[in-house]
C-alpha cells in the first residue's frame, strides 16, 4: 500500500491472503500465516501496526468490530477443527465471543448484523442467532451472493434469486 500523495510506502506483504479494510478504510487487518489457521493476525491503523491477534480475520463489522474465527489442531487428521468466534476492537481487544459458525466472509448489514453468502443467512454479532435465512446456495456456486437495497441475492442452480429480508 502506497499513501498516493507522498508516494511513501505503507505497507507490503508476499502472503496472499486478502487484506480486510474497516469502512472507512482507517484500519486494514493482515492475517501473517495464511498456510495456517491457528495463526495470527495484524491490524494497522491507517499504516501503523497497533495489534496482533489470534485467529482468521474474515471481516469488519463496523470501524470498531474485526469479527476472527478460531480454530484448534486436530492431530488425527493433521488439519484444523473450528473453535469459535471472536469479536476485536481496533486495538486488538476482545470485545465477545458470539456462538457463530465459522464464515469466509461476511457482509454487514446493520451495527450488530452480518450476512454470511456461504449460508445465505443472517446473523447477530450480538448473540449469534439467525435472524434470516434464505434459499440455501447451490453446491456449485461457490457461494456467490450478497445483500443490497434489503434483499439477499443468491445464485441457486441455473438462477439468480433475490429475497427479501
Amino acid at each position: 500500500m502506497t499513501d498516493i500523495s507522498t508516494g511513501t510506502l505503507i505497507w507490503s506483504s508476499s502472503n496472499t491472503n486478502p487484506v480486510l479494510f474497516s469502512p472507512d478504510g482507517a484500519l486494514f487487518a493482515a492475517f501473517t500465516n495464511p498456510q495456517n489457521p491457528q495463526g495470527t493476525a495484524n491490524i494497522f491503523q491507517n499504516g501503523t501496526l497497533v495489534a496482533a491477534i489470534s485467529g482468521t480475520p474474515v471481516g469488519w463489522v463496523d470501524d470498531n468490530q474485526l469479527l476472527v474465527d478460531n480454530y484448534v489442531g486436530n492431530a488425527g487428521c493433521n488439519c484444523f477443527l473450528y473453535n469459535g468466534t471472536t469479536i476485536y476492537g481496533p486495538t486488538g481487544t476482545s470485545l465477545s465471543t458470539p456462538p457463530l459458525p465459522s464464515f469466509t466472509t461476511i457482509q454487514t448489514v446493520a451495527a450488530d448484523t452480518v450476512y454470511s453468502n456461504e449460508y445465505n443467512s443472517i446473523y447477530s454479532t450480538t448473540n449469534g442467532a439467525v435472524t434470516w435465512t434464505g434459499t440455501p446456495p447451490s453446491s456449485t456456486s461457490n457461494s456467490l451472493g450478497a445483500v443490497a437495497g434489503g434483499y439477499a441475492v443468491i445464485q441457486a442452480g441455473s438462477q439468480i434469486v433475490a429475497e427479501k429480508y
